[in-house]
């Protein structure tokens, strides 16, 4: 399984975000390994949509619905048709307590989390919150 992080890039927004996409799928095809596609929560729809790779969200919160300005609900993602979520990248780190609260939210929630860890400590700290996959 390969995961590929379209970032924030510029060639990774939107409509080109689609058009990355589907060179991404065509790859998988072409070379039968699953490619998992991590997009901004704004495009999770639109490249859900173009194509039938998993796209997971880069990130989401454990809110709740209700006033929570600016934070993405784990509700909302699904809906737009994630299939899971990374947590913890390198460019946004989470302190562990709330990493264990958002994992605990997405299992619930049953959405599949990809967490990552920095070095062997965190490796270990993350496992014991049974993530579905530690990076």
């Amino acid at each position: 399984m390969l995961f590929v992080n379209f970032k924030t890039y510029e060639s990774a927004t939107g409509e080109k975000a689609v058009a990355l996409a589907k060179i991404c799928e065509k790859v998988s095809e072409e070379t039968g390994k699953e490619i998992v596609l991590v997009v901004q929560a704004a495009d999770i729809y639109r490249v859900n949509r173009a194509v039938k790779l998993k796209v997971f969200a880069q990130h989401v919160d454990a809110v709740n619905y209700g006033s929570n300005t600016g934070h993405i609900l784990i509700e909302a993602v699904k809906q737009a048709g994630a299939a899971g979520t990374i947590l913890n990248h390198s460019e946004n780190r989470i302190p562990m307590h709330k990493i264990k609260e958002i994992v605990e939210k997405c299992k619930h929630k049953q959405l599949p989390v990809l967490v990552c860890a920095q070095d062997p400590d965190e490796v270990e700290q993350m496992t014991r919150m049974e993530p579905d996959w530690v990076a």
